[in-house]
């Protein structure tokens, strides 16, 4: 028997296990603070190095972070999206997928996913069927 959750279908995330911060650099130590109380210990900022401000307030310890930009920069692609509702349009991802897998599929695979995945109940043959749908082979 598991003892751990076990996602529900392969691309389904558990509730509350992933949380989007809009601008985790506005956050005051308190805010900070709520984000750790929530259980976050890894951000990941999918934006380039000279993109956003600096933290107002400095990052607690032991949440990390963890920079993978995503964003196609200086392509006709983005400057397409870019007006649209600053790249917020909810058609905007799955574009991005279709036309720029590469730049998706590299976010996924830089990150510790997989050791996250496996520890929250996902079976090995779950994440190579993952792997296998991200690459697109």
């Amino acid at each position: 028997m598991r003892k751990r959750p076990r996602p529900r279908r392969l691309g389904n995330t558990r509730p509350g296990a992933v949380v989007r911060l809009e601008a985790p650099t506005h956050l005051t130590a308190k805010g900070w603070a709520a984000v750790w109380a929530h259980g976050v210990r890894t951000v990941v900022d999918l934006r380039e190095v000279d993109e956003g401000e600096p933290d107002l307030t400095p990052r607690p310890t032991g949440i990390t972070t963890v920079r993978t930009p995503l964003e196609p920069v200086g392509t006709p692609f983005l400057e397409h999206w870019q007006p649209i509702d600053g790249l917020a349009s909810p058609l905007y991802y799955p574009a991005m997928l279709a036309e720029h897998p590469e730049r998706v599929t590299t976010t996924v695979h830089s990150l510790t996913m997989p050791d996250y995945l496996l520890d929250n109940g996902l079976s090995t043959t779950e994440l190579a069927a993952l792997r296998a749908r991200l690459s697109g082979t």
